[in-house]
C-alpha cells in the first residue's frame, strides 16, 4: 500500500485502513457471538452492530483513495507556474483551496473512524467472552487511527492562511483526539 516513492497512499490512508480494521474486529466479534449460546440474548444487538461495523469499514476503505486524491490535489497545485504576479496569486489560492481539501479529508475519517468506539463497547459488554480480546484491540485501532488522522489535520493546519478555516478544525480536532483517548480508557 504505502513501500513506494510516492508520498499517497500515506499516513491518511493507513489511518483509514486502520480503523476499517478496528470496525472489522468489532463486526467479527459480532459475528462470532451471534453462533454463541451463551450470546442468545444479544442476537439483536449483535446483528446491529455486525451491520454498522460492515458500513463503517467499507466507508473507511473508501477513505483510503480519498485520502490519497486530496493530497494530489495539493501536490498538482505545488506544481503550477509562479513567473508572473498573477500565476503567483493563482497558485497561491490553488494551494489554499487544496490545502483545505487534504485537512478536511483526514478530519471525515477521523469522524468516521470515531463511530467504532460504540460498537467495540458493545462487543466487549456483550460479545463472546471468547472475542473479548478482539472487541479491545477494536478499540485500541481506532484510537491510533483517529490520532494519525488527526495529525495529518494538524499539519495542514500549519499552511492554511484563513484564521477562521484554522480555528474552527483545530477545535474538531483537540476535541476528537481528546475523545478517542478518553473513550478508549473508559472500555
Amino acid at each position: 500500500l504505502t513501500l513506494s516513492a510516492s508520498p499517497a497512499p500515506g499516513g491518511g490512508g493507513v489511518s483509514a485502513l486502520v480503523g476499517s480494521l478496528a470496525a472489522s474486529l468489532s463486526g467479527m466479534v459480532a459475528s462470532l457471538s451471534l453462533n454463541n449460546k451463551s450470546c442468545e440474548a444479544f442476537r439483536e444487538d449483535m446483528q446491529e452492530l455486525q451491520r454498522k461495523a460492515d458500513k463503517i469499514r467499507l466507508e473507511l476503505l473508501g477513505a483510503v483513495q480519498k485520502d490519497a486524491d486530496s493530497f494530489t490535489g495539493y501536490i498538482a497545485a505545488l506544481k503550477l507556474p509562479k513567473n508572473t504576479e498573477k500565476e503567483i496569486t493563482e497558485r497561491s489560492e490553488a494551494l489554499q483551496n487544496e490545502l483545505k481539501k487534504a485537512t478536511l479529508s483526514p478530519m471525515e475519517t477521523a469522524e468516521m473512524i470515531f463511530e467504532v468506539f460504540p460498537l467495540a463497547e458493545t462487543a466487549i459488554a456483550k460479545g463472546s467472552a471468547s472475542a473479548k480480546t478482539d472487541a479491545l484491540l477494536s478499540a485500541v485501532l481506532a484510537r491510533s487511527a483517529v490520532l494519525g488522522s488527526i495529525m495529518n489535520v494538524k499539519i495542514n493546519l500549519l499552511s492554511i492562511k484563513d484564521p477562521d478555516f484554522v480555528s474552527t478544525y483545530r477545535n474538531k480536532a483537540v476535541m476528537l483526539e481528546n475523545s478517542s483517548v478518553e473513550y478508549e480508557k473508559k472500555l
